[in-house]
């Protein structure tokens, strides 16, 4: 099975870094099989300890659970209190979701479907 690496990143939120941290925790409690995500960190300059968090979530899954993947992340986006925007980009490009945009998860995977690249989609 083919695995398709996907970044979310949060542009638009009150504390993006939370917001970050909070889907990642919905995620890993949202237990779909063959995803794993991870903060991303800036890279190490010479002096420092290590690289700070980014609002930016590496996710990797396999092209079986993708669906799974945009409907736990629809899930989140709905549940939030304040306005948040990310951006979703694949191996095909990218596309820019809001919590307050009134998509739909059906409408949400017509985003995102077309984004797979044909590769990893096989």
């Amino acid at each position: 099975m083919s695995s398709v690496d996907l970044k979310v990143t949060i542009q638009e939120a009150r504390n993006s870094e939370e917001e970050a941290s909070a889907l990642e925790d919905w995620l890993r409690q949202s237990r779909i099989d063959g995803l794993r995500a991870h903060r991303q960190r800036q890279p190490i300059r010479t002096g420092e300890m290590g690289g700070e968090l980014l609002p930016i979530l590496g996710i990797v899954l396999s092209s079986a659970v993708l669906a799974e993947a945009v409907k736990a992340l629809h899930g989140w986006l709905n549940g939030r209190r304040r306005r948040v925007v990310v951006e979703l980009e694949l191996p095909g490009g990218r596309c820019r979701v809001e919590s307050d945009g009134g998509e739909t998860v059906e409408s949400l995977l017509r985003k995102v479907r077309p984004l797979v690249s044909s590769d990893a989609a096989s």
